[in-house]
């Protein structure tokens, strides 16, 4: 209220200078300053100053030699345009850039003349700074403004133009709706999983025993953790700051990439274990070099990937089609990069992962064969250890490749690749099934590595250690030994059974 009666007192003060509305036949808005005798006015009339019927025609908020001000009272609705002499002589001097697809050239004289009027209740009265990335807009051939943060358009009842610090436009801005039932769910999608790896991340740090598959998987969650925060911040909410949606972008690229590349350790870890490998490198120094390696590789290439765009993005060509584009359209990196920076490394990772898993789904027939597990009887089609293969390779299967973290990015990259209009087109069911994958993919982490009997196991001993460590064998330790180099090839055969005894047990 105090605001209001400020503007009252301001706006009086003008208006002893101010031409009577009323009397509309005095402010002639088509003649330059020289010729007319007024200081400013407040007229909200229009006149057609050089615009040919179906030709151009740019709306400018004030005629020649005046420039635009505009306040107002959001709480009242108190507002109050007016248009004041300017002692800059370059304001008889005003050319617009029109923007003709790649071509561009200057209008001087194709104007429609007169302030803004916002009478729509669903409109805001909006004023719109050229240097501002967020508020950057182009006047068209036709006479039309495009803001291009919102990739809106107004015609010229919708907006005008004047000079203050450079080309400045008014426009009656329409607010983006408040996010629907579908964006809500979008959220919620990135969201559900979060507690679910909160509780397994925190379950990992606290178990006993520690090896690379245990390291590589509480990585992996704890990245996927700020990943899906960040998405569900940066993707669905509107963030003016230009630094913080900076920010956003490159963490939701440094955690997403980073969660594949850790799932690729996994998958790594696996196949040497059930190659006969893994004893190798779980002894001693080597296995904290080998973990050391992991880290770096895992962590180090996603920061790699971010520095790059970051270069890009502040010292790149901004019309190359590899220009990042973060913080101009979106919180995000715009399509053409986004296949780059962020979906091509993880198609690789997905792809090798599948190779790793055909691998070792070979290697486990293999050591399977060489070993004669199945039983003599061959008449039973269906025997216990079959049962334990079959469950088996289906873990492989989620662990290094099929599983809703992958589902979602592959429908995503499908999507990304198509047209953007077509992409509003695709099918519904398809979309949900997307954010469901997501959803659901904490849960089953949660289920598959931590709701077993082993781990609760291992807790109630990690406890039973912590409240018992006053007393002496209390605690038992264990250490896992095994050869690198086989004697003989069922040498070799036995190393690999060890390797699925082990993995089996890591992977429940």
């Amino acid at each position: 209220m105090f605001s209001a009666l400020v503007l009252a007192i301001i706006f009086t003060n003008k208006a002893d200078a101010v031409v009577n509305n009323n009397n509309n036949d005095s402010v002639r808005l088509c003649l330059d300053a020289p010729e007319v005798d007024y200081e400013n006015y407040t007229s909200a009339t229009t006149e057609n100053c050089g615009c040919k019927e179906g030709g151009l025609c740019v709306r400018k908020c004030c005629q020649s030699g005046f420039t635009h001000y505009h306040d107002e009272d959001a709480d009242t609705g108190f507002f109050l345009s007016v248009c004041t002499r300017t002692k800059n002589d370059s304001s008889n001097n005003f050319t617009v850039p029109i923007h003709d697809g790649e071509d561009v050239f200057n209008a001087s004289q194709e104007f429609k003349v007169g302030t803004l009027t916002c009478n729509n209740p669903d409109w805001q009265y909006f004023r719109m700074d050229n240097t501002n990335p967020n508020q950057q807009f182009r006047i068209m051939r036709n006479g039309s403004l495009y803001y291009e943060y919102y990739g809106m358009v107004y015609n010229n009842d919708r907006y005008c133009l004047d000079e203050q610090n450079g080309l400045t436009a008014y426009v009656c801005f329409t607010p983006p709706p408040p996010p629907d039932a579908n964006a809500w769910i979008h959220v919620a999608a990135k969201l559900i999983s979060v507690p679910f790896l909160l509780v397994t991340l925190v379950v990992y740090a606290l178990l006993p025993e520690r090896n690379l598959h245990r390291s590589a998987l509480m990585h992996h969650v704890f990245a996927l953790i700020p990943g899906n925060i960040f998405l569900a911040i940066g993707q669905y909410f509107s963030i003016e700051d230009n630094g913080l949606c900076s920010a956003l972008a490159y963490f939701i690229l440094l955690f997403m990439v980073s969660s594949f590349f850790w799932m690729n350790v996994i998958c790594i870890d696996i196949f040497f274990a059930f190659s006969g490998l893994r004893g190798c490198y779980v002894q001693g120094k080597l296995k904290k070099r080998i973990y050391a390696v992991a880290f770096i590789y895992a962590w180090g290439l996603p920061a790699l990937d971010v520095l790059i765009v970051y270069l890009f993005n502040t010292y790149g060509d901004i019309d190359a089609n590899y220009y990042p584009g973060i913080g101009l359209d979106s919180c995000f990196l715009a399509d053409v990069a986004a296949m780059v920076f962020y979906f091509g490394p993880i198609v690789i990772l997905i792809l090798t992962n599948l190779v790793l898993f055909s691998l070792t789904a070979i290697n486990i027939q293999k050591a399977k064969k060489e070993a004669s597990i199945v039983d003599n009887s061959e008449s039973r089609r269906h025997t216990p250890t079959e049962d334990d293969r079959f469950k088996l390779y289906w873990k492989l299967l989620f662990v290094m490749g099929l599983n809703p973290i992958v589902n979602t990015h592959v429908i995503q990259l499908i999507s990304w690749s198509m047209d953007k209009a077509v992409q509003r087109n695709i099918v519904e069911y398809i979309w949900y099934f997307k954010d469901f994958s997501h959803a659901t993919y904490g849960l089953v982490i949660f289920l598959v590595f931590v709701c077993q009997k082993k781990i609760w196991v291992s807790l109630k001993e990690r406890f039973h250690c912590i409240c018992k460590s006053n007393k002496v064998n209390s605690c038992k330790t264990s250490a896992t030994t095994s050869s690198c180099t086989p004697s003989s090839e069922n040498g070799t055969t036995a190393v690999r059974l060890r390797g699925i005894q082990n993995v089996g047990a890591d992977i429940p």
